[in-house]
């Protein structure tokens, strides 16, 4: 196979930052522009009623408040996912999906960016308080199973609902492993996993190993069966 050629390079930040033309924030007076990393939260309609901004339920009794504005650059690690047209469709799908989640803001091609100028370049959102950045590359890569973001589940009821809504138009694998309709690969797995096949009885982490081997989506129960023996 051979390798891309320069085309198929991601664009150069410095050069999408200032092609770009800034940031949009959302509740900012229109066509008020921001540099890129000064995106703050903003206000307006959310998902599930909860307006943007304003700290979401995590789980019953447990909620994340961000404590400053979102600097996209000040964040040791941001995961960047690459969509071909898309990112605008995969954040609204991702923020209808996850609890304590919200989009943050965006960056626009500019005329001599390598896209359609005034579309959306990158998006700037949060899922269960963990940030993301949803870039509208070229179709030259493709996202792909060798990276999976994993859901840790306390409960059947948990990974039966990020099972569900996740695989939407996507397709399961084996072992907790799904591909959604936009080909981010998820691992829908329970908390207690790691518990079960953690040190301290080789024995038992085999048995529940050889159990999640079986399956497609994970069953606690059953892996709780396959401990106990």
């Amino acid at each position: 196979m051979s390798s891309p050629g320069p085309s198929a390079s991601p664009p150069n930040p410095d050069v999408a930052t200032h092609a770009g033309g800034g940031t949009r924030v959302h509740g900012a007076t229109p066509g008020t522009r921001f540099p890129l990393g000064a995106v703050t939260g903003g206000t307006g309609s959310g998902v599930g009623g909860v307006r943007r901004g304003e700290p979401r339920p995590l789980r019953p009794g447990v909620t994340i408040e961000r404590r400053r504005p979102y600097d996209a650059w000040m964040t040791p690690i941001t995961p960047c996912l690459w969509f071909d047209g898309a990112a605008d469709a995969a954040v609204d799908h991702y923020l209808s999906i996850f609890p304590n989640s919200r989009r943050l803001g965006q960056s626009d091609f500019g005329p001599d960016a390598p896209g359609e100028a005034g579309s959306t370049m990158v998006v700037y959102f949060e899922l269960d308080g963990t940030p993301f950045m949803a870039l509208n590359g070229r179709p030259n890569f493709r996202l792909t199973p060798a990276v999976s973001f994993v859901i840790n589940c306390e409960s059947q009821d948990e990974i039966d609902y990020f099972w569900d809504r996740l695989l939407e138009g996507g397709e399961p694998m084996q072992c907790g492993w799904l591909t959604d309709r936009f080909g981010v690969s998820w691992q829908v797995v329970p908390r207690r996993l790691g518990e079960l096949i953690g040190p301290g009885d080789a024995e038992q982490a085999s048995r529940v190993m050889q159990a999640v081997l079986r399956m497609v989506k994970l069953d606690l129960d059953e892996l709780e069966a396959a401990a106990a023996g």
